[in-house]
């Protein structure tokens, strides 16, 4: 028995090649849109420029949240003796 998928529409091609070589996968760039209000973000058609500079932000926000809690020094039983 030879089961095929369905095709990929072209929207989700252009958003699986914005998203490659980064740290965002789709589900985050999707889940980013529907945060913002766009539950239909197909309709806003947006380029892959347009996706590239979202995903450039959303990988920002990741980085600066990571060394945040990187820098953040842990508490010691030096610190608080009680």
């Amino acid at each position: 028995m030879n089961i095929k998928k369905p095709n990929k529409s072209a929207f989700n091609r252009l958003i699986e090649k914005a998203c490659k070589g980064t740290d965002v996968s789709t589900r985050e760039l999707h889940r980013e849109f529907i945060n913002y209000g766009y539950r239909n973000f197909k309709d806003l058609e947006p380029s892959l420029e347009d996706l590239k500079a979202i995903i450039a932000d959303i990988s920002e926000s990741k980085e600066s949240t990571i060394t945040h809690i990187q820098t953040k020094s842990s508490r010691t039983e030096v610190d608080n003796p009680y």
